[in-house]
């Protein structure tokens, strides 16, 4: 797939934020540049096309905050060759696109919502994400960003069950952004925090809700005890770190978040997103085998492709210090 800014601006600012070297943290709106243009969305639709990626992935900032997103969205729906699009936000939305989103009957309409634990809004933030949920209801799958030992992943079964979401959460990691200095979960945490994660995969499954691993976890994070409790929990671990793609406003890629500082280039440069995959490997050839510990390049489970030794990020990050 490729992700797709739809803006730069985000009305949160989370700490923990992978994307806060590109987006405007705490505002809603300003320059117009920073909102991706009808023309470059013809651009990407063709990008895509010529791809043939099926699955169209929105992104920001908070998507939501762009002024025609109805109208973009629309567009994207026209394209029948793309089974699925998939709308990633952070739940505070206008109204107008609220209403939008929870009306429209277009089954391949999905919404991804990153969810934190309720102390972590202000004001009346957590109130309007919950009206969110209420809204779109069975169109949501939630996430969670893990970037602390001790987190409370309790409120996403709550909140699964109170608005009859999705039973699935997606766990992402959170990463070193090189040349910034945002929160990530640290090497000494992980212990703690595979243990964390075992407690809510039991939690979880006894509620019938599965959970998957997004990119940059390592097999080793887990003992070998853990990961057989996690597939008797009915998880199944994912190693991976491979070139996503972003795609911006502006029309500048990059592999991936934390790499936004590392390398950016434009979409104008590549026919088709296996060009980009093909252009970002062998720019990291050299460091993708080296994985995040010294033990990495000679670990079975590397060697038997049970793991991508961690996320890039990790290993340039060394390096960088």
């Amino acid at each position: 797939m490729a992700n797709v800014l739809f803006t730069t601006y985000c009305n949160r600012n989370c700490c923990y934020c992978f994307a806060r070297d590109k987006v405007d943290l705490g505002q809603e709106r300003g320059d117009s540049s920073k909102n991706l243009s009808m023309e470059g969305l013809e651009k990407i639709i063709h990008f895509y096309q010529r791809s043939q990626l099926t699955r169209f992935v929105v992104i920001g900032g908070e998507p939501t905050l762009h002024p025609a997103f109805n109208r973009m969205i629309d567009r994207i729906l026209l394209e029948r060759d793309f089974k699925s699009i998939m709308i990633f936000t952070n739940g505070l939305m206008p109204e107008n696109v609220l209403s939008y989103l929870s009306g429209n009957p277009d089954s391949r309409l999905r919404i991804a919502l990153n969810l934190n634990s309720s102390d972590d809004y202000i004001g009346s933030q957590w109130l309007r994400i919950n009206e969110t949920l209420k809204a779109l209801t069975t169109k949501v799958g939630l996430g969670i960003n893990v970037y602390k030992p001790g987190q409370d992943y309790n409120y996403l079964i709550d909140a699964i069950q109170q608005y009859n979401l999705v039973r699935h959460i997606r766990v992402g990691l959170t990463q070193p952004v090189i040349g910034s200095k945002n929160t990530y979960a640290r090497e000494n945490d992980f212990p703690v925090i595979a243990e964390d994660l075992l407690h809510f995969a039991e939690k979880a499954y006894h509620n019938n809700i599965g959970f998957s691993f997004d990119c940059g976890f390592r097999f080793c994070m887990f003992t070998l005890e853990q990961h057989k409790e996690l597939l008797r929990f009915g998880i199944k671990f994912k190693s991976v770190c491979s070139p996503i793609i972003d795609i911006g406003p502006d029309l500048s890629i990059w592999r991936c978040f934390p790499l936004l500082n590392d390398a950016c280039e434009h979409l104008a440069d590549f026919r088709t997103k296996n060009q980009i995959i093909d252009f970002y490997n062998e720019k990291y050839k050299h460091f993708m085998p080296m994985g995040n510990k010294l033990e990495c390049p000679q670990c079975l489970y590397r060697t038997n492709n049970l793991c991508d030794g961690g996320c890039l990020s990790r290993t340039l990050n060394s390096f960088h210090r």
